[in-house]
């Protein structure tokens, strides 16, 4: 017990280590990386608010977070994007921290933690936005700080105000901020399941009410962006026909369009999409499908072999804990992991899947944390006396 008590206080500092450890080898091989379109279109953004003192589009409250940070850097050092990274980094290690402390609570044990920040840090295709202007590494710091107000909830008045204000920056950081609303929803509605289930009044106000509302979110956000040239060109990974001809270009991640019924192009892009879903139900389930196998996978067909094997090898490990670490925690947690993961998985089902597994990101924080618990369920079954 002494022995378990010692190793329980040194997981911390080997927690920071670790971070420390991951970032240093993310700096040295990848640098700051300011390069990519969305880079470039967010620096751009940035500079001017730095000229004008306001953003730009209205669209852009969904990244004014990250732009009014970059804005802020890029004015007060020397090196702006170099700060910004630094600042990514550090809030992702504070971030891990907060995994680490919500896995102990909710398993009851400091080493569930310990494994959850581990698998966190070690994600390497997760953690690598950290060294990248971009609004990922950002926001997937916010999941982790939600996760840890909801894994300590007692109904106080001080858990809603944090958990209202977690939220508006999610939202206000990546248009997927609205996942951490979906995810608190199904919390907040476990949680209250008995008191709902005596007040059918209520219940029944509250569904509607809910309906209503992510009704009417999901019709805003897919108005503002336009999937279905996405659609019509049969692309699986977003953008795919423009690189046609290229190195990177793979056959299979288009779909053959030929004889597909288009929507009327004045039409709003969300009776576009809802055209394209009705008229063409078998062309969108295929994309659908493979959307999806892409999005948890992380298999792409241009990337190495290497990596390839080193995602399948890491995923099916991290899986596996999953798995375990589900089952043995309850809800309303369990509630808040399923909500986030499915929201996901459906959002790109109906929207695209990316390039570079970014998408993942709003459901990686509660798969680590529930990993963590599935490694500990492992160290008890071998070891019961630890």
């Amino acid at each position: 017990m002494e022995r378990t008590d010692r190793i329980n206080h040194k997981l911390p500092y080997l927690l920071l280590a670790l971070s420390l450890g991951v970032h240093f080898c993310l700096f040295y091989f990848f640098g700051v990386r300011d390069q990519f379109v969305d880079s470039r279109r967010y620096i751009e953004m940035a500079d001017f608010v730095i000229s004008n003192g306001r953003l730009e589009f209205f669209y852009q409250i969904f990244y004014a977070i990250p732009i009014l940070l970059l804005a802020l850097f890029r004015t007060v050092f020397r090196d702006g994007l170099i700060a910004f990274v630094v600042f990514q980094s550090m809030l992702s290690t504070v971030a891990a921290f907060f995994l680490y402390r919500s896995g102990a609570k909710l398993f009851d044990d400091a080493r569930a933690g310990y494994f959850a920040a581990a698998i966190f840090l070690l994600w390497l295709d997760c953690i690598q936005w950290n060294t990248t202007i971009m609004t990922e590494s950002i926001a997937s710091s916010l999941i982790c700080f939600t996760i840890y107000r909801l894994v300590i909830f007692r109904r106080t008045t001080k858990d809603y105000v944090v958990l209202l204000l977690l939220l508006i920056l999610s939202v206000m950081t990546r248009p997927t901020g609205v996942l951490s609303m979906v995810g608190v929803t199904f919390f907040l509605l476990s949680h209250y399941r008995d008191a709902l289930r005596q007040n059918i009044p209520l219940r029944f106000s509250l569904l509607l009410f809910l309906s209503l509302a992510f009704i009417s979110g999901g019709y805003l956000m897919l108005n503002e962006w336009d999937f279905t040239d996405q659609y019509v060109k049969g692309n699986v990974v977003t953008y795919m026909d423009v690189i046609e001809g290229q190195p990177h270009y793979h056959e299979s991640l288009r779909l053959d369009t030929t004889g597909i019924a288009l929507p009327d192009a004045s039409k709003s892009p969300v009776r576009k999409i809802l055209f394209f879903i009705i008229e063409n139900p078998v062309q969108f389930g295929k994309a659908a499908v493979l959307k999806v196998f892409y999005l948890i996978s992380f298999y792409r067909p241009y990337f190495s072999t290497m990596h390839n094997t080193y995602t399948v090898a890491w995923l099916a490990l991290v899986y596996f804990l999953f798995y375990f670490g589900f089952r043995s925690v309850g809800n309303p947690m369990r509630s808040y992991c399923l909500a986030v993961i499915i929201a996901n998985c459906l959002l790109v089902a109906i929207s695209a899947v990316d390039w570079d597994n970014r998408f993942y990101l709003p459901m990686q924080p509660a798969i680590a944390l529930l990993a963590g618990g599935g490694g500990v369920f492992f160290v008890q079954a071998r070891h019961p006396e630890a």
